[in-house]
């Protein structure tokens, strides 16, 4: 996760062919960036933003 200022947040993610991840507030199963943006009690906003891959795992058996 790296932080590029005290409101914006990037994250990079990589997740297997099949498999979910939460981001921009619904699960994902594809391939994108994506951005969130977070409200506090006292309206101060901050930015998530997620680049996630999905990638083909190979497991063995």
């Amino acid at each position: 996760m790296k932080r590029v200022s005290e409101l914006i947040t990037i994250k990079t993610v990589s997740v297997c062919q099949g498999e979910g991840y939460f981001a921009a507030n619904k699960p994902r199963f594809v391939s994108g960036v994506f951005r969130d943006t977070l409200s506090t009690m006292n309206g101060c906003d901050s930015i998530v933003v997620t680049n996630l891959s999905v990638i083909h795992c190979k497991y063995s058996e």
